[in-house]
């Protein structure tokens, strides 16, 4: 009678353990994916993906789908890491897929922080904040904030080598500059003071070339400055299957940069 207790008693943990992995949702492309709640763990996901041998992007899917069940990075155990991956390419396998290609696709390509002198600068998860100018929407980015609101001071930097997409005054983003990473991340750098060059499409960036100085130009007719405090605003864009840019949260991937020696 006893053995037939725990026997049952085991059961029960097992269904419940099965349970918890057929519950796992991948989201992707959605409000919550663009979120990306990641946090601070970019960096030690990225050193778990290379100590257990796979990619970034499926362990980052894997643990942020698990996440709901309250794992954190320190108990998401390799053996963790495969039941769940197992399960979920069962389950969302074109979901997983995607999203995992979406995280290796933007940490593939970061080598340096967008500012220099990296360690002055301060900025908050910011991502989906509300914005009023020109109509109310949502901030599509993070504002790094240098330690003196003081313009043409602080040079931006590209994080990553690629492609000059964009160029030029934007009413929302002053002079901003549009770079395209070899992995298909557009990477967006608004209100600058200036350019470093004179910089057009089709032009190739390396990764910590300088692409002018931190401002704070826009919100109005080209030349406004004075509007806001200077900053940099940062964003990060990627396509979805038809080819439309979205938004995702550069938040994550900056205090990863951060961190980079």
């Amino acid at each position: 009678m006893l053995l037939a207790a725990i026997c049952t008693g085991m059961l029960t943990d097992s269904l419940i353990y099965a349970s918890t992995f057929n519950a796992l949702t991948v989201h992707y492309l959605d409000g919550e994916f663009r979120q990306m709640e990641l946090g601070g763990d970019v960096k030690e996901l990225s050193r778990l993906a290379k100590e257990w041998n796979t990619d970034f992007g499926s362990v980052a899917a894997a643990f942020l789908a698990d996440s709901a069940n309250g794992i954190k990075t320190g108990s998401f155990t390799k053996d963790r890491f495969v039941k769940v991956k197992n399960n979920l390419f069962r389950r969302e396998y074109e979901n997983f897929c995607g999203a995992s290609e979406v995280y290796n696709g933007i940490l593939d390509c970061l080598e340096v922080f967008p500012v220099a002198q990296a360690d002055t600068m301060s900025f908050g998860d910011s991502f989906g904040s509300e914005r009023t100018f020109g109509g109310k929407r949502s901030h599509e980015g993070t504002d790094i904030m240098p330690p003196v609101n003081e313009r043409g001071v602080y040079p931006v930097l590209s994080v990553c080598g690629g492609t000059v997409e964009n160029v030029g005054w934007l009413t929302l983003g002053g002079y901003r500059i549009g770079i395209r990473s070899d992995t298909g991340i557009y990477f967006y750098y608004a209100h600058l003071q200036s350019y470093s060059g004179d910089f057009k499409p089709g032009d190739r960036v390396k990764a910590g070339e300088i692409l002018g100085l931190m401002g704070d130009s826009g919100y109005g007719a080209e030349g406004t400055v004075g509007e806001f405090d200077v900053h940099l605003h940062f964003g990060i864009y990627i396509s979805d299957k038809d080819g439309n840019e979205m938004s995702v949260n550069p938040y994550p991937y900056l205090l990863y940069l951060k961190e980079i020696p």
